[in-house]
């Protein structure tokens, strides 16, 4: 038992390739296309770079803390309670002795 499956175009009786296409339309068509194309790679290419450059960037800041304190980054490790008490507290005074004097 054979089965025919009626697409939209053979159960209308028209067809897209039977209507004229004025050249103007299908330039602008065209153009269209090739910028949407453009954007699409263009954005790819930015996804691309964030995905490699962050990691990249991350591991040269791990690299860079290790040969400058010659121990891991600890910077989001847990830190003792007078450290995050008052290490910023300490640096904004340092800053406003340095802007009055």
């Amino acid at each position: 038992m054979a089965t025919h499956t009626v697409t939209t175009h053979e159960h209308s009786g028209t067809s897209r390739a039977s209507e004229p296409a004025s050249p103007q339309r299908e330039d602008r068509l065209r153009t269209l296309a090739l910028e949407q194309i453009y954007r699409v790679r263009r954005f790819k290419l930015h996804l691309v770079v964030f995905a490699v450059g962050l990691p990249a960037l991350g591991i040269l800041w791990v690299l860079t803390e290790y040969f400058e304190e010659h121990t891991w980054p600890s910077r989001f490790a847990s830190a003792p309670a007078e450290v995050v008490a008052g290490g910023d507290d300490e640096l904004v005074g340092d800053l406003v002795q340095c802007a009055e004097g």
